[in-house]
């Protein structure tokens, strides 16, 4: 894509230098997306030196006396905040979605591979997000709409369990109302389904029912020139790989965020190994024709 899609910022950090110290950061902002999914927005303690981050990415977030664990970077702010969404399920992230604000954390990374946006130029792009997994795909969203003038279609297509499960919703009309700036520029569509509404709901949810990939195309125009982005659930991402290949989607256009077991994030403990890769080092992003055979043996 053109040097406008570059991601440089000034004054950056390596994260290989010091991989295993973490950097001090204090919790600025925070919101409630779910009954148990909270988004955090943090700044550096030191001095403003910004972490160079692109869309697809993880850190390792650390609680002092509770330990540390992997959590996808939701969007980095202008002013180079990092924002991270947590759903509350174990020790750290129950500690990390208690932090008050002022309060403060470790950071260790940036880690891992990217969504492949610099190759996007000219090319029409699928967004499949399910659950949690709209977080790792919301700052490659945000660059898509930036530079919407230089791709072809965009449709992005987001699940959830229920209507109270959805994050981010309020900015899924801000993403469809999103005007190209060039005449003529191609068109953005923004759908969301959900497994599942309860009785007390039914009146006020006028969106979708059933799951993500129901909201697929049933035919493209030009699939070989279409990339999808796809996170969610693996058995989602499973199904969505099958329905991509079939509307003619070549598996080296089709790059999935995997979700292992990390620890160290520089591949060496070995906890992440998926076969010959280590999800943490190689991942979490990969194209289809990296991990087809992979995804179908249960439980590797």
């Amino acid at each position: 894509m053109s040097a406008g899609l570059s991601i440089n910022v000034q004054n950056l950090v390596n994260p290989r230098q010091n991989s295993f110290v973490p950097r001090v950061f204090t919790v600025t902002e925070k919101t409630r997306e779910t009954l148990d999914i909270v988004t955090i927005k943090a700044h550096s303690g030191d001095g403003g030196v910004r972490l160079e981050v692109h869309p697809g990415q993880f850190n390792m977030l650390y609680v002092h006396g509770i330990g540390e664990i992997p959590v996808s970077i939701s969007a980095v702010g202008s002013d180079g905040s990092l924002i991270h969404t947590v759903r509350r399920v174990g020790p750290v992230s129950n500690a990390l979605g208690s932090l008050r604000i002022g309060e403060s954390f470790g950071v260790r990374g940036p880690y891992g591979t990217h969504w492949p946006l610099e190759s996007l130029h000219g090319r029409s792009v699928i967004v499949l997000a399910g659950g949690l997994g709209l977080a790792p795909l919301r700052p490659a969203i945000h660059h898509l709409l930036k530079f919407r003038d230089e791709l072809g279609d965009v449709g992005i297509y987001c699940g959830a369990r229920s209507p109270a499960d959805r994050i981010f919703a309020s900015e899924f009309a801000r993403w469809q109302k999103a005007k190209p700036r060039a005449t003529g520029a191609k068109s953005i569509e923004v759908r969301v389904t959900v497994d599942r509404v309860p009785d007390h709901a039914k009146a006020a949810w006028q969106g979708e029912i059933g799951v993500v990939t129901s909201l697929l195309p049933r035919a493209l125009p030009d699939p070989d020139n279409v990339t999808a982005l796809i996170c969610g659930p693996e058995v989602m991402m499973r199904h969505a790989v099958q329905d991509l290949l079939q509307l003619g989607i070549a598996k080296e256009h089709i790059y999935l965020s995997l979700e292992r077991n990390m620890k160290c994030a520089v591949g060496l403990c070995g906890h992440c190994q998926l076969s010959r890769y280590f999800v943490c080092r190689d991942g979490p992003v990969f194209s289809l024709d990296r991990v087809e055979r992979l995804l179908t043996v249960k439980e590797l």
